[in-house]
């Protein structure tokens, strides 16, 4: 399957002489997975996924500057679909842990800091068939990336998302 949606992550920092803030930016992502025949509606999926977020930097009211912050994460996830007998949206839960690689960069500075490790999601939503073989999903995902450090700025990885997505099943 395939996902895309829109990124809100956590990146700000206030004070008298610095101002850091994130915008709402993307996520885009694959994933392939099976369902587990032991139990009806749970199925397990890898997912390879791209977040995104432009950051906005302003020094002393006046002086801006961009900046981005970047995420690549590999997640084992577990998903549970609700069945439900007579009405054709089905709501799913979602939990799921891996690795996120996160780069924040300040192009004008030449400046990037990066980390690595242990990442995490829940999310739920709801999908729908929308042809043989085929599932449409749009859902919510709480992701927990590494945390970045630069200087007086602690970014934590904090990243609400709204998706859509694609499954194919064959």
């Amino acid at each position: 399957g395939a996902f895309g949606g829109a990124n809100y992550n956590d990146v700000s920092y206030e004070s008298k002489y610095l101002n850091v803030s994130s915008d709402v930016g993307s996520v885009i992502g694959l994933n392939l997975g099976t369902t587990i025949n032991a139990v009806p509606g749970l199925r397990a999926e890898l997912e390879l996924a791209h977040r995104t977020n432009d950051v906005d930097i302003v020094i002393c009211e006046d002086w801006r500057i961009g900046a981005t912050d970047e995420t690549w994460s590999l997640m084992a996830n577990a998903v549970y679909d609700f069945e439900t007998k007579t009405w054709p949206v089905h709501p799913y839960l979602l939990a799921g842990a891996g690795y996120g690689s996160r780069t924040g960069s300040v192009p004008e500075f030449s400046y990037e800091v990066s980390n690595r490790g242990f990442a995490w999601q829940v999310g739920g939503g709801l999908t729908t068939a929308i042809a043989e073989g085929v599932t449409a999903d749009l859902g919510y995902r709480y992701f927990q990336a590494p945390e970045l450090n630069a200087g007086p700025v602690n970014a934590g990885g904090e990243n609400h998302s709204i998706v859509a997505g694609l499954r194919l099943t064959f």
